[in-house]
Parts: C-alpha cells; structure tokens; sequence
C-alpha cells in the first residue's frame, strides 16, 4: 500500500482488536489510524474464517460505504489476498460482496449501513461500529437517547447459533464519544487514546497518545 511503518500506537490497536474482549470500544482522536486498521482486520478475520459475514454501520451510509469500498480494494490489491475475490456467482458490490470461499449464505461475507437505516433482520458474527456518533445525531439528550436505542439493535443482529462468540468493535473519535453503549454485555472493554503532550518533528506538532484502559456501563447500569 505504499504506507511508513505503523506507529506504536497502531501496533497497540490492532493488537487490541486481535485480542480484545468480545465487546470493546476503541476511543482515538481523527487521524490516528481507526478505520484503517479495522479495515485490515476485517480482512485478517475473513482470511481466518471466509464463512464469517460482518456488518459495518457507521453515522452515515457513505461512511459506511467508504469502509467496505477500502475493505475490498484491500482484497483486489495485495497479492496474499487474491482468493478473497468475489466469484461470478456471488455478490461483488463495493457495499455488499462475498469472499471467493465463502459458502453460500443469506448475508453477504461484509455489508455497510448507516446507523439510521434497516439493520433488523440482518445477521453478523462481527460487528463494526465505526464513527456512529456524529454532531448531527447526538447534538441534543433526545438524539443520544435514540443512538443509544438503535445500537442496542445490535444484539439483537448477532446470528443466534454464534451469539455466544459473535464479537462487537466500536470506533469513536475521543472528542465527541458520550453514548453509553448496549452491546449485550454488562459491561463494554473501552481503550481510549488520550492526547498526553505534543512532540516535534521536522517543525510540525505531532500529537503523541497514551493507551487508558476502562469500561463503558450501557445504558440504565
């Protein structure tokens, strides 16, 4: 892809979404790298397991779309990936397509939506929630009760024969995160990267993060 060596702080998430708890939360400012990992982690999950089928949902269905566009081209582009490629027979559309290997199934192997579309009814075994949370939707105490609503409808998408393991990776940007999450468990694994202090390279402020473990209670705990 032509990108410099990943940053310590991206070793740290990418090994957090590898290895995390089923539910968790990652909280970074823009620009630190979120959906691009997760994108690669989809892909690493689906090298895995090409029978897992994934649902990302982002504020808006452009968002969305965005990441399962990149998801895809990541799939296209590296060579150690070319047998993920969608088949003749099967789906191949930039928001909705099946990997080479995958069996056949009533849901695509990755799907994007936007928070405020249709997501009952769907069926995943992982869950990305990326950038939910937007200015737009959650300005007023009505608008976070109806985010914090819908997200609850994620359990809910978790394929029943899977529930057990099916895994939810939620990615919000440090300064606007204030939903309290409902993703089917007590409680939600959070790993915020705070802004500790600004270092200097070549002239320019780098923002230098530190990893702060936590919980998040969902809503009415």
């Amino acid at each position: 892809l032509g990108l410099p060596e990943p940053t310590e702080t991206q070793y740290q998430i990418a090994d957090y979404l590898q290895n995390g708890p089923k539910r968790r939360i990652i909280e970074a400012f823009r620009g630190v790298g979120k959906s691009w990992i997760t994108s690669a982690y989809v892909v690493h999950t689906l090298l895995l397991d090409p029978n897992k089928n994934i649902l990302v949902v982002s504020a808006s269905k452009q968002r969305s779309d965005d990441f399962s566009t990149f998801t895809l081209r990541l799939i296209d582009e590296m060579p150690l990936l070319q047998h993920l490629r969608p088949k003749e027979n099967q789906r191949s559309s930039k928001v909705a397509f099946d990997v080479g290997p995958a069996s056949a199934s009533h849901a695509p192997s990755v799907v994007s939506k936007g928070i405020t579309s249709q997501i009952t009814g769907s069926r995943a075994d992982l869950i990305i929630a990326d950038d939910v949370e937007s200015l737009n939707n959650s300005v007023t105490v009505t608008l976070r009760d109806k985010l914090a609503e819908t997200i609850k409808e994620f359990e809910a998408v978790v394929a029943l024969e899977v529930a057990r393991e099916a895994r939810a990776v939620v990615n919000w940007n440090a300064h606007i995160a204030n939903v309290q999450l409902a993703t089917g468990c007590d409680r939600a694994a959070v790993l915020r990267w705070d802004m500790a202090e600004k270092i200097t390279q070549r002239g320019l402020g780098i923002p230098e993060f530190v990893p702060v473990a936590g919980t998040a209670p969902i809503a009415g705990n």
